[in-house]
């Protein structure tokens, strides 16, 4: 397996935690957080975090 796409140069936008039924916050949930990370180069990543 080999990294073919970096994206070394993007910085967070913004950053959106979401409950388990999709209500959206600024902080983080207590419990399973569905963690959105809004990118400068437009792109998203999304985890799932137990807090």
């Amino acid at each position: 397996m080999s990294v073919s796409n970096l994206k070394l140069n993007r910085q967070v936008q913004g950053v959106t935690y979401y409950n388990t039924v999709g209500i959206p916050s600024q902080q983080p949930w207590s419990g399973v957080n569905i963690v959105v990370t809004r990118y400068t180069d437009g792109t998203t990543s999304t985890v799932k975090v137990v807090k």
